[in-house]
């Protein structure tokens, strides 16, 4: 019999395949939240040997699947290691279920792009920039979220 699963969960596609994680520049994650005026982008910097970043983790997947049809887009923003990016980010993710937009940020000089998301930012993971052009939103916090703190941050900002 649990062969009989394993061939029905193969076959009937599931939700089983890796998702693609490109690599991105910061500059490339600001002109896509520029083009999307309308859109609430929540990013999430984490990295898969954060223990508090991966506590938080499925907040975040809750509020993705909650927001599904909303101009609401979460996007997990790896900070892992350049090498582990083809191999174990993908495994973790997989073996997690993340169903959120996944990037792996290809910049190693953090005096050059942490201040492009805040001024005041140290680079501690994790940390959670939301903005919304249309709403005139945006804001930043550098610290891991319990459960329900997340959307209560997001309503107290206006972002949602």
């Amino acid at each position: 019999m649990p062969l009989f699963y394993l061939v029905l969960v193969l076959f009937t596609g599931g939700n089983l395949q890796a998702q693609t994680i490109q690599p991105v520049k910061a500059v490339e994650i600001l002109e896509r939240v520029e083009s999307a005026p309308d859109t609430t982008f929540i990013l999430n910097f984490w990295a898969t040997w954060c223990a508090p970043c991966v506590k938080e983790m499925p907040y975040f997947e809750a509020l993705n699947k909650a927001a599904e049809g909303k101009p609401i887009k979460v996007i997990f923003i790896s900070l892992d290691f350049k090498k582990d990016y083809q191999t174990r980010l993908p495994a973790f993710i997989e073996k997690r279920g993340i169903q959120s937009e996944v990037l792996f940020l290809d910049e190693r000089d953090a005096n050059t792009w942490v201040p492009l998301f805040s001024e005041t930012w140290s680079g501690v993971i994790p940390a959670t920039y939301v903005v919304c052009r249309d709403k005139q939103v945006q804001d930043f916090r550098a610290s891991a979220f319990e459960e329900g703190e997340l959307e209560q941050w997001l309503k107290g900002i206006g972002a949602m």
